[in-house]
């Protein structure tokens, strides 16, 4: 299974995370070709990421 993150401030994707140590929510997807392909679609990580930026921004403000 591969771990992605949630993208920074000015990403628009998900991050890889080959080593799985990078801070915050993290997805995971198998090796099979149909699995990359759906994860290439699925959107429902913005939502996720959404609630990490705000504890951030609250964290920092």
């Amino acid at each position: 299974m591969t771990r992605h993150v949630c993208p920074g401030e000015d990403g628009r994707e998900p991050v890889p995370d080959p080593a799985q140590t990078m801070p915050g929510r993290g997805f995971y997807c198998c090796q099979a070709p149909q699995c990359i392909r759906n994860f290439g679609k699925y959107k429902g990580w913005r939502k996720k990421c959404q609630g990490e930026r705000r504890g951030r921004q609250q964290a920092s403000g």
